[in-house]
């Protein structure tokens, strides 16, 4: 199911390519404020507007020529004149779905977490912060995908469309004694490489940190004296951390070193209502009589 916002309306269907109608002719179900497109009308969206406004404007000309019909229900024609990726747009909108099979899925090679900052950020504490706060979110998928990481890479880097400002960026990966999901040990090997790679005089806009050499935590590899002990409090400890933010909100539970008044944060005055995803999003008020 693909479910997307434009201009008020909410839209759901089962193929990526209707995605493109949304930002066409949205205001036509203005009204009503959702629209799902299935497979047993699929001719609403054709009759009303032209094929080429999903596939470009390049073939607009070819196509009107052709008329919807001939694109809708000939994929050999299309796949002549146009290529195979117009074709399979077609089969797309007609309901056939042409997503290549894959039968086992690549494993991850890495997990990034990286942001510009709100405002400019030129002391060590911050980025610091900065850091911490990024090695909680990547520690948090890592866990999510039951992954362990084995280096954790970490950069920085000033605004470099300021031409008038000294210009740095720098990284250093990291690699750790044993592979590991713990927040705790992701953040202080990303605070590690921060002190080394920071220069101070500069101000930094972007920061952000990277988990590499990605494992299965069923096919962890030991180390010559490991603590198993030590390993099982670490689970148990994330996940009640997980568990606890899960249940409450996002950072309930954080790691002191990421801070408390974040004044680096990413300024999100233009964001859209996250009524799907977060209840404190701002959900509409709704009075009934």
């Amino acid at each position: 199911m693909v479910v997307f916002w434009c201009c008020d309306v909410w839209w759901c269907g089962w193929q990526e390519p209707f995605s493109a109608y949304a930002c066409r002719f949205p205001a036509l179900w203005r009204k009503f404020g959702v629209i799902e497109i299935n497979f047993s009308r699929d001719t609403i969206v054709p009759t009303r507007l032209p094929l080429w406004h999903c596939t470009g404007a390049a073939h607009g000309p070819l196509m009107s020529a052709g008329g919807w019909p001939s694109g809708m229900k000939a994929g050999s024609i299309m796949r002549a004149h146009f290529g195979a990726v117009l074709e399979r747009t077609c089969n797309e909108l007609r309901g056939i779905s042409c997503l290549e099979l894959e039968e086992v899925a690549p494993p991850r090679e890495e997990i990034v977490s990286s942001r510009s900052f709100g405002s400019m950020v030129m002391t060590a504490a911050e980025l610091g912060e900065s850091i911490s706060t990024y090695a909680a979110r990547t520690g948090e998928k890592l866990r999510g995908q039951r992954f362990l990481c084995g280096a954790v890479h970490v950069f920085v880097q000033t605004n470099r469309f300021r031409e008038k400002d000294e210009q740095y960026s720098n990284g250093i990966t990291i690699p750790l004694e044993e592979p590991s999901a713990d927040n705790r040990i992701l953040a202080c090997a990303a605070l590690h490489g921060l002190a080394i790679i920071f220069r101070d005089g500069f101000k930094y806009k972007k920061a952000g940190i990277m988990l590499m050499d990605l494992q299965r935590n069923t096919q962890r590899q030991g180390v010559l004296f490991d603590a198993a002990l030590d390993r099982a409090r670490s689970v148990r400890a994330m996940a009640a951390l997980d568990a606890l933010n899960e249940r409450f909100r996002r950072d309930t539970v954080h790691l002191g070193s990421a801070g408390l008044v974040r004044r680096w944060a990413m300024l999100l005055e233009n964001r859209i209502p996250r009524y799907t995803t977060s209840w404190g999003g701002g959900l509409p008020k709704v009075f009934a009589r």
